[in-house]
Formats: C-alpha cells, structure tokens, sequence
C-alpha cells in the first residue's frame, strides 16, 4: 500500500504533463496561464520531495542536504503563485535555474544509488536532459518566444512524466531501498571494534 503522501506525486504529475502539453501545442497563449497551473503542481512535487527526502535521511542512505531539492521546488511554485504577471525572462530563468540544481541533484543522487546497487541508470539519464534544458532555458529568452515555450514545455511533460513513473514504482523502490539500508546496518555492524577477538597471550 502506498505512504498517503505519494498521492501529491500523482497529483503534481498530471497537472505538469498537461502543463506541458499546454507548452508544446498552444505556445503563444501559454504564458498568461501558465504561471499558476506550474505554480501548484510544483508546490505539490516540492511537498512529496521534501517528504520523499526525508525518509531517505532517516534510513541513512543519503545525504542530510537532500531537503535542499524538494525545497527548491516548493520555493519556484510559491514564486509562480504569487506573481500575478511573469514576464518572458524571468520565467526562463526561474525554470533553467531549477532544472540545473535538480539536474545536478539527480546526478549525484544516481551515483549514490549505483554505490548501494539500486538502480540508477534511469536516474542519470534524466539528470543529463535537466542539466541541458535547464542551459536552453537560460540561453531561450534571446532566442524566441515560441521555442522558449516550447523547451519549458519538454521540461515540464519529463519532468511530470517522471513523478507519475515515482509514484507508480515507490512501493518497489522503498522495499529495496531498507533492504540496502538494513545491509549498511548489518554490515557496519560486523565491521564495528566490538565484534573483533582480543588477542590471546
């Protein structure tokens, strides 16, 4: 059965998959609406990160720092609610900053799970598309609008994309997840000084 909160993954998908259908299809009138739909649905996916980080920090398994990410996410959606007019640039640059640090986030977090052979492969390789479409959408604003549009829209359907694919297989993960964690117990256990014979005389 899935922890109650998984239901703001869901929840926060949808709303950015169809944001970013929004993007990719009606790119001229997407700005005027765009801000607040983007708003909720990261203020969701920033409350089930924080949620999803923490429970990580309490098996052991990653860093304390991890709170940073969702946090990230929650402040870029209360910016998006709370301005009631987004010029071009500034909501560019608002979603290429975001997608950089959760890029480089996702990076390192992939390299974590490769240490502790959970799988990990998927994980970079978005990692990888975040990092270059948060460097578009830094570079977008001088280009065109359309395009811009557009590449916020790549950014937002992976990323929906993404937390529907969380929600439906973090049952599997989380079992997999406290088995490595009881491994890391068990093992530094058997490594503590405590365990070692005193030599004889």
């Amino acid at each position: 059965m899935k922890n109650r909160w998984l239901f703001l993954l869901a929840a926060s998908a949808i709303v950015l998959i169809c944001a970013g259908t929004m993007c990719l299809f009606w790119s001229g009138e997407a700005l005027s609406f765009l801000p607040k739909i983007m708003g909720a649905g990261f203020v969701c996916a920033g409350v089930a990160q924080l949620f999803f980080y923490f429970f990580h920090h309490r098996a052991g398994l990653f860093p304390c720092f991890g709170w940073l990410a969702g946090l990230a996410t929650l402040a870029t959606g209360v910016t998006f609610l709370l301005n009631n007019y987004v010029s071009l640039l500034f909501f560019c640059l608002c979603c290429g900053i975001w997608a950089l640090l959760w890029g480089g986030f996702r990076c390192y977090m992939s390299q974590k799970k490769r240490l502790l052979s959970l799988p990990w492969r998927l994980a970079f390789c978005g990692s990888i598309v975040y990092i270059c479409l948060g460097v578009l959408l830094l570079l977008s604003p001088f280009v065109n609008f359309i395009n811009s549009i557009r590449i916020v829209g790549m950014l937002l359907f992976i990323s929906g994309i993404g937390l529907l694919y969380g929600w439906y297989s973090a049952d599997a993960f989380f079992e997999r997840l406290l088995q490595a964690a009881n491994s890391i117990g068990k093992n530094s256990e058997n490594d503590s000084p405590s365990n070692e014979q005193p030599p004889e005389d």
